[in-house]
């Protein structure tokens, strides 16, 4: 949800936050800062990509702040390069795909470039949280599957630079593959 409140003439599916919605008297009225983000669903019942509500914040800070958060706080809980944690990234990476994101950008609106471990990289953010203490001239609402297309050549992409689970990705692992013949 890219504003703060959605629009109620649009169907959602909503994704709330941890606890919220147990009990009768607690589901008639949701606030926006108990729903997490959601997908909107067309007119004809498909959902489109998942969009984090700018106004949620989770109430933990061990808890996730969206659906990619919650892959990669868990990837990184696996210190091993097991088969699982390689599942986990490809998971990643295809839910990335269908979520808006956010890219930080320069005031004229072009990708923002910093650097992670000496590699240039544009910054990405998966829910408002995770902009905190990052500092861009606007951030850019961008649908996953166009990342690779908006980051210039020879750069990598820097995601949620200030969580305990941040990850660099090359473009390459960004693209979707190609068909088979």
């Amino acid at each position: 949800m890219t504003t703060d409140q959605p629009d109620r003439q649009k169907r959602w599916l909503v994704l709330t936050a941890p606890g919220w919605g147990t009990d009768e008297a607690t589901q008639q009225e949701l606030p926006p800062e108990a729903i997490i983000g959601g997908w909107q669903i067309d007119e004809d019942g498909r959902s489109g990509p998942f969009e984090p509500n700018l106004a949620y914040l989770p109430a933990d800070e061990s808890w996730p702040s969206d659906p990619l958060d919650a892959i990669l706080r868990q990837a990184a809980a696996d210190p091993s390069q097991s088969i699982d944690k390689r599942n986990l990234i490809r998971d990643f990476i295809a839910t990335l795909w269908n979520s808006v994101v956010d890219i930080g950008c320069d005031a004229d609106g072009r990708p923002l470039l910093c650097t992670s471990e000496d590699v240039p990289c544009v910054l990405i953010t998966t829910a408002a949280v995770h902009r905190q203490g990052v500092e861009v001239d606007r951030w850019r609402p961008l649908v996953g599957d166009r990342i690779a297309d908006a980051v210039p050549a020879g750069v990598e992409v820097l995601i949620n630079p200030n969580s305990p689970a941040s990850c660099r990705l090359t473009v390459a692992a960004l693209r979707p593959p190609a068909p088979r013949v």
